[in-house]
């Protein structure tokens, strides 16, 4: 009972009664206690009063300011969730904000790749008719070929066809092609079989068709001329040929070999190649290996073109053509076997690179084999005639020259010149001196 009562009052008291021994201590605690009910019974009738309360009993007070401040408390509370609730709404929109930027990037970037499409659709537009502006060119340059029958059998044309390189190279083949015309010198080489006359037969189709070029063929046997066109001749030196035309020179190293340099074709043929731009003179030299012609031929060349090498042709070709034989091997191994017939790698300023090529329109297996008719012992009897009829000249060519020396070398002796000197001087030997003194003693 009596711990009932003291929980009572500690219940209705602030401040607990330190229950000592001491009277003092006991009495302060009571005069707190009733100080704070006295406060909180003034502030319950203030805030009654102001609530319109009045009258009601303290203890009534007391539980209604505790319904008050737990009011508060969650009015408060409700304050810091609809806080929460703005924050996250606010959060939410930013993301749709974001969300909403991100969808307008992704259509801008959208729009700017449909932009480049369309460019590039324009772009391949263009690209289609330049190709079909060419077609059509090529269409109304076929519509002009001549036709001619050979001995009442063949129909032989000139038609331009079939001579190109690929679409991203098609302009700087163009010019490669119409710079033929301005006067050039074409070396064709590849092995055996690779189709070097059938495409320089071709390159004379092209002339012929579109700039109106007649051919002539050096060193072709006579029975070649019942199966060429009209406008390609047969003739066995060039230097008669007019201008505005194409001297075509298959098997080159039959006529213009590297060992008999001095000959008088090799000579002619050196003198036309410095003069054949000025006459708009194209040559075309087709031979298996650069080794095999004239160096004079190969050092003012314009235009080197391989058909499909030879298995040592990379290695064994001039120095000066090994890379691009190299380079041109290279190009061929990456193409199929079935296209490295019709295929043919330049080497020319304007252009570098692979074009193909069919044969021209009256190739025949029998031009193919033309050669096997040729008779070299002709050829050979011919050269040594040539050979016969230039020995006198030169023995007296020496001789004249020879006796100018020796005037040279008697009167620079007469000066006092010594052997030594007079050999500096003349550009001799000592050995000359010494033997045109003692013959004049």
């Amino acid at each position: 009972m009596a711990n009932k009562k003291l929980g009572r009052y500690q219940r209705n008291n602030f401040f607990r009664s330190s229950q000592s021994n001491d009277p003092i201590d006991n009495v302060l605690d009571e005069v707190r206690n009733m100080i704070v009910k006295q406060g909180l019974n003034w502030l319950s009738l203030n805030i009654s009063k102001k609530l319109g309360l009045a009258g009601i009993s303290p203890e009534k007070q007391i539980n209604l300011n505790r319904s008050i401040l737990s009011l508060e408390k969650t009015k408060l509370d409700i304050a810091r969730v609809e806080r929460k609730e703005a924050e996250a709404l606010e959060r939410t929109e930013q993301w749709r904000l974001k969300q909403q930027q991100q969808e307008a990037d992704n259509a801008k970037r959208s729009k700017l790749l449909d932009i480049e499409i369309q460019e590039k659709e324009l772009h391949l537009e263009k690209t289609k008719e330049q190709l079909e502006h060419i077609e059509a060119q090529r269409a109304e340059y076929a519509s002009h070929i001549r036709m001619e029958p050979i001995s009442g059998l063949l129909e032989l044309c000139a038609s331009p066809d079939g001579l190109t390189g690929s679409i991203e190279q098609m302009e700087a083949c163009k010019e490669w092609l119409d710079s033929l015309k301005e006067g050039k010198v074409i070396v064709v080489l590849g092995k055996r079989g690779s189709g070097k006359s059938g495409f320089t037969a071709k390159i004379a189709e092209f002339l012929m068709a579109i700039y109106q070029m007649p051919t002539y063929w050096v060193g072709a046997p006579a029975i070649a001329q019942q199966l060429v066109p009209h406008w390609i001749k047969l003739v066995d030196t060039p230097e008669n040929c007019p201008a505005n035309s194409f001297i075509m020179c298959d098997e080159a190293g039959i006529n213009y070999l590297s060992l008999l340099f001095n000959t008088t074709d090799n000579r002619i043929m050196r003198r036309l190649l410095m003069i054949a731009r000025q006459k708009y003179i194209s040559l075309a030299f087709a031979t298996q290996s650069s080794r095999d012609i004239d160096w004079a031929i190969l050092r003012q060349a314009d235009s080197i073109i391989f058909k499909e090498p030879g298995l040592h042709q990379p290695d064994s070709e001039r120095p000066d053509i090994k890379a691009k034989a190299k380079k041109a091997a290279l190009a061929f191994r990456e193409l199929p076997k079935e296209e490295r017939v019709g295929a043919a790698y330049v080497f020319d300023d304007n252009f570098e690179g692979i074009i193909t090529c069919n044969l021209p329109s009256f190739w025949s297996e029998d031009l193919s084999h033309i050669y096997a008719q040729l008779d070299l012992s002709q050829i050979e009897n011919r050269n040594r005639r040539q050979e016969q009829l230039e020995t006198p000249v030169d023995s007296e060519t020496r001789k004249l020259s020879s006796g100018s020396i020796e005037q040279d070398i008697l009167e620079l002796s007469r000066q006092g010149n010594g052997i030594e000197k007079i050999a500096k001087t003349l550009g001799c030997t000592t050995w000359t001196v010494r033997k045109c003194l003692e013959k004049c003693k």
